[in-house]
């Protein structure tokens, strides 16, 4: 048996691959992104049925991808099956299929009868790590510019073990978000004009009894998550773990500040912020101004100025 991953196959290049060819094309599915470069689209194999392909060519990435998501298994045989020009992405199943059947009929109609749903299912982004229906980003309701920079900021990923206290341009991979950015909005013929966005940074610290009952804040922070992306423009959300000494990092990146407001005033949201007041020891918030500038030529991370 193989096992088959499902995803979106979009124009573009990878943040796993600095040198894309002039055919390069990304196959996203909720625990990364691959790049690929075809000659021709069609139903591929991306990786082989093998352990030794997967599990040690690319043992960086099934590290990098067992830490990131550790409550899904992410067997060294793992496949993706790959077809044009679309797959659904907020959807993604793993299908085990055959070996006799690898490339056949039956295949095919596995994958069109998934590509059946995706002109409903693909407006859908994962932009957290909550992949849940509630949590995806509806890209209908965006303008070009912010779907441009949500689809490039999948790839966003954390450089530094000592994100917690670490400056914070130093500790995201910012130069790639913007590559990829300038890639999508020539890929979609799209005129980039001068555009800036809202991040937030939270900054916190527990104390070493607090950290055994941090699951406790994430059942709090997801329900503040689905409250916020309800409310719209929500771009990311990246959070880590606390370290030794119970510092950590999130952040989140918004289409403006007016909806940073707007999703901060919910419910859960306020709960979420009662139980930080009662378990943190030490917390602050920065605001910041991601600024991307004409043909996305130029940009900076710079303080947010009302």
């Amino acid at each position: 048996m193989s096992w088959y991953l499902f995803g979106q196959l979009r124009p573009g290049r990878s943040f796993l691959d600095p040198l894309p060819s002039s055919n390069s094309y990304i196959f996203d599915f909720p625990v990364g992104s691959f790049m690929l470069s075809l000659e021709d689209i069609k139903l591929i194999s991306f990786l082989q049925s093998s352990i030794h392909l997967f599990k040690y060519q690319f043992s960086f990435l099934y590290n990098f991808l067992e830490s990131i998501r550790p409550e899904i298994p992410i067997p060294s045989y793992t496949m993706a099956a790959v077809a044009s020009p679309i797959l659904p992405f907020d959807d993604v199943e793993r299908f085990a299929v055959s070996d006799e059947l690898d490339s056949s009929a039956s295949l095919q109609a596995l994958i069109l009868d998934s590509k059946a749903h995706s002109s409903s299912e693909d407006r859908y982004l994962i932009v957290s790590p909550y992949d849940e229906k509630p949590h995806l980003l509806d890209l209908e309701t965006l303008d070009t510019p912010n779907q441009l920079l949500a689809r490039a900021l999948v790839g966003l990923k954390c450089l530094r073990e000592d994100y917690a206290t670490a400056p914070y341009v130093e500790t995201f991979n910012w130069q790639e978000i913007i590559d990829t950015l300038r890639e999508l909005a020539k890929n979609f013929d799209h005129k980039w004009r001068e555009e800036s966005f809202y991040i937030v940074v939270f900054r916190s610290q527990v104390p070493p009894e607090t950290v055994a009952h941090y699951s406790d804040l994430g059942v709090l922070d997801k329900a503040a998550h689905a409250e916020a992306t309800e409310s719209g423009g929500f771009l990311k959300y990246w959070f880590g773990v606390p370290d030794k000494n119970g510092r950590n990092l999130a952040t989140c990146v918004w289409r403006s500040s007016q909806d940073a407001k707007i999703g901060s005033v919910g419910p859960h949201h306020r709960a979420a912020a009662n139980a930080a007041r009662h378990m943190y020891t030490e917390w602050k918030i920065e605001r910041l101004r991601l600024l991307v500038k004409d043909n996305v030529e130029e940009w900076e991370i710079e303080q947010w100025v009302d």
